[in-house]
């Protein structure tokens, strides 16, 4: 009797198998084990929507409004003074240029915008 030859997972399966939600622990081990180290966002993985493809390199996909948003929720607790148009406001220019705008090498985060 021959031994069966185990069929490779899909892509689907490894992230559905265990119905991990994007940014947890769990998920985070599938992601390394299919893909290697991707970059990611330090502080903002609750804003993790899944993965991303394109010219045949993965990254991971995040919730743009979802960040800014709390970016300014983080800018409004540092300086009370501020409205929350104002923080909003601050964590827009903030995000664009330092978030959004930063270029770390193929595996650059990607954002999502649903509007």
């Amino acid at each position: 009797m021959s031994a069966r030859k185990k069929k490779p997972k899909t892509l689907c399966e490894v992230f559905t198998e265990d119905a991990e939600t994007p940014g947890t622990n769990a998920w985070f081990e599938n992601v390394r084990e299919t893909y290697g180290n991707l970059l990611r966002c330090d502080g903002y993985d609750d804003c993790i929507i899944g993965l991303t493809t394109q010219f045949n390199t993965t990254t991971i996909l995040y919730d743009r409004d979802k960040v800014i948003h709390k970016l300014a929720a983080d800018f409004r607790k540092a300086d009370k003074k501020l409205s929350k148009s104002q923080a909003y406001d601050d964590a827009l220019d903030y995000f664009s240029f330092n978030i959004e705008g930063a270029w770390m090498g193929k595996e650059t985060p990607s954002f999502f915008t649903k509007s």
